[in-house]
């Protein structure tokens, strides 16, 4: 089993003329033929985030903060950090990070990608980039895509804000189903979903799950 590198995130939003927007930059990718997946601007946890000690969630807004600024230019306050998720990469995964996920509307800075890590920077409407991904026209990984889905419900970020601080933040951990799914369908369940412990796609209840269908991620969220 590889070890899991702790890191943090930041989903930076503004209102736009079309509704919330949501920053999203575009990993360079070492294989010219590959398409850079988007995210949203963070990364692992370094040395410095630890000085002045404090919460492993500090730890991880002092992250978020630092990465943001490296990767996007961007200055955003680590005390308007709001948490929305924590998500832990698949044990299927060689590489693994447990993640804190934030949301902000506080930042400052012109927008650039730094052109190392990341090579493209760009506001988008949730709807815009699930859309976008659905005809594979935008490499998008399935915890990206479940918070994009969240936020389609949010015309602000007031409301973003009142919904995610209406919930206990998830501590999500994924489990792949391995039965239940037609052929080409890959379904990946969460906590809550009636087939996250038995693995069967096709047992009747509450979802909580994405589907990989035709190279794109769906996400579907059904209570019981």
């Amino acid at each position: 089993m590889s070890d899991i590198r702790p890191a943090a995130t930041a989903v930076i939003v503004r209102d736009g003329t079309e509704g919330l927007e949501v920053l999203l930059m575009q990993r360079v990718n070492p294989k010219p033929d590959v398409q850079g997946v988007w995210v949203f601007p963070g990364g692992v946890f370094e040395p410095q985030d630890e000085e002045g000690g404090g919460s492993e969630e500090l730890i991880a807004k002092r992250a978020a903060k630092r990465e943001t600024e490296e990767e996007s230019q961007l200055v955003i306050d680590v005390d308007a950090l709001q948490p929305l998720s924590h998500w832990t990469t698949p044990p299927t995964e060689v590489r693994r990070w447990a993640t804190w996920f934030f949301i902000t509307d506080k930042f400052d800075g012109e927008l650039k990608a730094d052109g190392e890590e990341m090579q493209r920077a760009e506001w988008f409407t949730p709807k815009e980039a699930l859309a976008k991904h659905g005809r594979q026209a935008m490499n998008l990984i399935p915890p990206t895509v479940v918070t994009l889905t969240e936020l389609l419900a949010c015309e602000n970020f007031t409301q973003a804000q009142a919904f995610y601080a209406a919930r206990e933040v998830p501590f999500i951990e994924p489990h792949m189903a391995k039965q239940g799914v037609e052929q080409g369908v890959f379904c990946m369940t969460y906590m809550g979903d009636a087939a996250y412990e038995n693995l069967d796609a096709s047992t009747p209840g509450a979802r909580n799950r994405c589907y990989l269908e035709k190279g794109a991620w769906r996400y579907e969220y059904i209570e019981a």
